[in-house]
């Protein structure tokens, strides 16, 4: 059981990266991914109890999947756990205990700080899940602070604005801005300003194609969602 928990969660960046975590309709792989691992803790905690705790120490200690490891399972757990949002689930419906919880959310903070400082953090997929999973666990300002220094170079401010686009139907697939998940991270005005001057700035063909797109997710979201 411990290989194969090993092997699941060691590759979920690598598959995020090529398919995306999200998707309409039905399970994507990260989602089939945290099902997985959940079942795998459960089941190791009934044969083998003594085997949990190096399987969780290996995979939140040295695990490379750390965008899938912060932005989906943790953050779910934090969920069932209800130390964020209202969806609390009974205890013998969550896979990880309060203290195992308590132990890898500092695990997990130290290991995203260090990320932070490293400037590794923008390689791993799926950086908005990344952001909103580190403000549930560690709260907002550590991802704000962060993302101020990244947002310095424009072509990174243009990235993040793309990055945090959601995922929404309706009479077809829209990828709307929202402003209540931008302002975590941002001041919208600020962005709005700083997206104007970047248009009048004569920007080249490619740039003005992702601009564009910011402009019509904000949109998209204005007039839709």
């Amino acid at each position: 059981m411990r290989g194969f928990g090993l092997a699941v969660t060691d590759v979920m960046d690598y598959a995020i990266g090529k398919t995306g975590a999200a998707s309409l309709f039905r399970r994507s792989i990260a989602d089939k991914a945290e099902l997985v691992l959940g079942d795998i803790i459960d089941i190791l905690r009934k044969r083998d109890a003594n085997g949990v705790e190096p399987l969780l120490d290996e995979i939140f200690d040295h695990g490379p999947s750390l965008s899938w490891l912060v932005g989906e399972f943790f953050r779910s757990e934090l969920l069932d756990h209800g130390i964020v949002g209202d969806r609390a689930k009974p205890q013998d419906m969550r896979h990880l205990t309060s203290e195992e919880l308590t132990k890898y959310r500092e695990v997990l903070k130290q290991r995203l700080t260090q990320a932070a400082e490293d400037q590794t953090l923008p390689a791993y997929p799926e950086l908005s899940g990344i952001l909103y999973g580190w403000k549930d666990l560690a709260g907002v300002e550590a991802p704000r602070e962060w993302v101020q220094s990244f947002i310095a170079d424009d072509d990174k401010f243009i990235e993040l604005l793309l990055e945090m686009r959601g995922l929404a139907v309706s009479d077809k697939v829209y990828y709307p801005l929202r402003k209540s998940a931008v302002e975590y991270f941002l001041d919208w005005d600020a962005a709005l300003v700083r997206l104007d001057a970047l248009e009048d700035a004569d920007p080249s063909p490619e740039r003005s194609r992702r601009l564009a797109e910011i402009r019509e997710a904000m949109r998209v979201d204005e007039d839709r969602f």
